[in-house]
């Protein structure tokens, strides 16, 4: 042992679950900032869309630093957010340009919007909008205008209807022509989309329309991001059989479990905990076929898996209304935390470190039977306490 050394640390023997870690709920929370859209504005610098947590899951826009010594600048003013609900996802929140309000304040979300291009020809924005006032569970989808006006503030003009699903609105470089993909129930945009063009008319509408792929029943096809190019009329991403794209779509499936740093993750297994997140059949990263044992089969091959899974590494399944009142009928521990305005995933930091705290103290108090390391006041659990 060198002559100045200090003597090692005592280790201490405690169960698994209980050991103590820095990787605490509020850390968990205080880095759970995610990043998308990214994009490039008209003076070259990078923008994309930020949601903090600690802002309440507020989405920013920042805009990269002039400088490369600079810091980079928050685009979206205080009390605003950057964000798109359409299809519950979201996506495609952000143009960038000079603020400027287009359509008109419906005093809530039920007129959503989401991606889009200028079309400068007719002096508008073309963007995609589904429609929630007359039916909130079935809301209409359609391709819109929304044209630029100091004066008045309009109603968007529908330019393309009648199917179920929209996306990918772009103009061509001759501003004559445009592209858009679109797809019906129960498809989703993976399994089956068209991909059509369509020739705007002299006043700006749209006239003659052509499915150039996807329209063959005889084929699997879900083109998507169509985009033009002045050296070929047009340049489409085909999804064919054996072809599948990867989406990060928190709380649905076709997502994709991955072997990364994940906070969320380590706040457990650093604390003596085994985490195991299943890639269930319908997952993406094994191909359309993996992906399509999901067709049809939700709630059947999903649980299966992940059941077989639980037995195989005696692991407590998921919880959720449905399964919450069916135990608690059966006189079974359980505990329900329902959180005010969070969609797919927790956004708010504040939930984010109630809910693993909560869940910590769970697991303790049921499987571990022992106290944790961190001071938590835990909830009531039915059937327990």
């Amino acid at each position: 042992m060198h002559p100045h050394a200090s003597p090692a640390a005592e280790k201490a023997t405690a169960p698994y679950g209980s050991w103590e870690s820095p990787i605490t709920a509020a850390v968990v929370s205080a880095a759970g900032r995610t990043v998308e859209g990214l994009a490039v504005s008209g003076d070259g610098r990078l923008v994309w869309v930020e949601t903090r947590p600690e802002e309440g899951g507020r989405a920013v826009l920042v805009k990269e630093a002039a400088e490369p010594s600079g810091e980079a600048q928050d685009v979206t003013p205080q009390g605003f957010a950057v964000r798109s609900l359409a299809q519950e996802y979201g996506g495609g929140a952000f143009r960038h340009n000079s603020p400027l309000p287009l359509t008109p304040d419906y005093a809530g979300s039920v007129v959503r919007y989401a991606d889009g291009v200028f079309d400068p020809h007719f002096n508008r924005f073309i963007t995609i909008m589904e429609d929630h006032r007359d039916n909130s569970s079935n809301p209409v989808t359609t391709v819109v205008a929304v044209t630029f006006s100091d004066e008045s503030i309009d109603e968007p003009t529908v330019l393309v209807s009648g199917n179920d699903f929209y996306a990918f609105p772009r103009v061509d470089p001759t501003e004559k022509r445009m592209a858009w993909i679109e797809w019906s129930n129960p498809n989703m945009s993976w399994d089956k989309s068209e991909l059509w063009i369509g020739y705007f008319s002299e006043k700006g509408k749209m006239q003659k329309r052509i499915c150039i792929a996807g329209g063959d029943s005889k084929l699997v096809e879900s083109p998507t991001e169509p985009k033009w190019s002045s050296k070929a009329p047009m340049i489409s991403l085909e999804k064919m059989t054996q072809i599948t794209k990867l989406f990060a779509v928190t709380g649905g499936p076709t997502d994709e479990a991955r072997g990364i740093l994940d906070l969320s993750v380590q706040y457990w297994t650093s604390r003596g905990w085994a985490f195991v997140d299943v890639n269930y059949g319908g997952s993406s990263g094994y191909g359309r076929e993996y992906r399509e044992r999901l067709l049809g089969q939700w709630g059947i091959v999903d649980v299966n898996d992940c059941c077989s899974c639980a037995t195989f590494l005696v692991v407590s399944p998921d919880q959720a209304t449905k399964i919450y009142k069916a135990i608690k009928d059966k006189g079974l521990p359980v505990a329900l935390i329902e959180y005010e305005g969070e969609q797919h995933g927790f956004r708010k930091a504040e939930n984010i470190k109630f809910t693993l705290e909560q869940a910590m103290v769970f697991f303790a108090r049921l499987v571990g039977r022992f106290k944790v390391a961190d001071d938590i006041t835990p909830i009531k659990i039915e059937n327990f306490d």
